[in-house]
């Protein structure tokens, strides 16, 4: 089980950054200051091996400052999974972390809980929470369609950022 005080001997964490470094050789080729981790391609997370094992990095981060891990999920505020700066890290719920996703790579209008609804020449506006849909209502203009989802959303309490 990592500790604060080990991960502060071997790393130095910028909280400005999001940067790790190594405060002491490692191997021949990591060396004292050389930057942690590297970019996994695979999830687009920064991984650290300290021991032979795989850390997320924005997870040490938060032992790095806080003395534990998160309680829940570390949520990347702005989308970015490789920002690991501490302003950009909040611990969350999965609740909380669902609702600051991005935007699904297969929408259609631009944006979230917004669709063409071809059978009423309207624009469609809904909401999913807590497994369950509500239907937010049909506009004529997508923009209004836009502004009543970001409204609602606001109200359930989702992230300014969910859906950017």
């Amino acid at each position: 089980m990592l500790t604060k005080e080990f991960i502060k001997q071997i790393l130095h964490y910028n909280p400005g950054t999001g940067i790790f470094t190594w405060t002491q050789r490692r191997s021949l080729r990591v060396l004292a200051g050389n930057t942690a981790g590297s970019l996994s391609r695979k999830d687009g997370y920064v991984r650290i091996f300290i021991e032979r094992k795989s850390y997320l990095a924005h997870r040490l981060a938060f032992l790095y400052m806080t003395g534990s891990l998160p309680a829940c999920e570390a949520d990347h505020i702005d989308h970015d999974r490789s920002n690991n700066r501490w302003s950009n890290l909040r611990d969350a719920s999965k609740t909380e972390n669902m609702r600051n996703i991005s935007l699904q790579s297969n929408n259609t209008s631009g944006a979230t809980g917004v669709c063409w609804r071809k059978d009423r020449q309207k624009w469609g506006a809904q909401l999913r929470v807590a497994g369950k849909n509500i239907h937010i209502g049909f506009f004529d203009d997508k923009a209004e369609a836009i502004m009543a989802r970001q409204t609602t959303a606001a109200n359930y309490g989702f992230h300014e950022n969910h859906g950017t």
